[in-house]
Parts: C-alpha cells; structure tokens; sequence
C-alpha cells in the first residue's frame, strides 16, 4: 500500500474506494503499512473537511499504535467507510463518530 500525497483531495467516491481497499488488505498488511495508509486516509479526509472521518482516523490511528488488530481495527474502517460516505461534516456528526470509536468492540 502506498501512501498518497497530502495534497491531493480526492472526491468522496475515490476516498470510499481507497478506504474499501484497505479494509480488504487490513487482516495481512503489516502494522506501519496499513498506519501509514490510514496517515494518508486522514490527510485526504482533512483537506476534504470530512473531520467525522479524521476522528475515526486518529481512533484507528490510536488502535494501530497500541497493537491492536482484528476485529476492532476492521469495525472502525467500516465506520471510517461511513464517515467517508455520510456527507455530513458538521460538528454533531463529528462528535458522533467520534463516540462510536470510543466504544470499545468484542473482539
């Protein structure tokens, strides 16, 4: 998986894909690969102004950094693909996703 450019700002379809992508490649990429990725996701997202999908970023971001792999890394890209797609950027659906990811999944 390679990273792309901070600069670029895809649109949401391309960001969706990209996010589909990784949730395929995440059981068997290695840790600093898929972080690295997810680093990327959350750039693109950023210059977007998706900031719902840069809070599932930084949870999944968090998880990565912590070791964590399986179940709940897969259910907060899942989430990330729904934050990517919602369309909502305010801050209410920031706060939202934001609290799904804190809610720790049975893994």
């Amino acid at each position: 998986m390679t990273p792309a450019s901070a600069t670029e700002t895809p649109d949401v379809i391309a960001l969706a894909e990209r996010v589909s992508l990784i949730a395929v490649r995440a059981a068997r990429a290695p840790i600093p690969a898929l972080a690295a990725e997810i680093e990327a996701i959350r750039a693109a997202a950023a210059a977007c102004g998706n900031f719902p999908a840069v809070a599932v970023t930084q949870a999944i971001s968090a998880a990565l950094e912590r070791g964590e792999r399986g179940a709940l890394v897969q259910a907060w890209i899942i989430v990330l693909r729904d934050a990517v797609l919602s369309g909502r950027h305010d801050q209410r659906a920031c706060d939202t996703y934001g609290a799904a990811c804190s809610v720790r999944l049975a893994g």
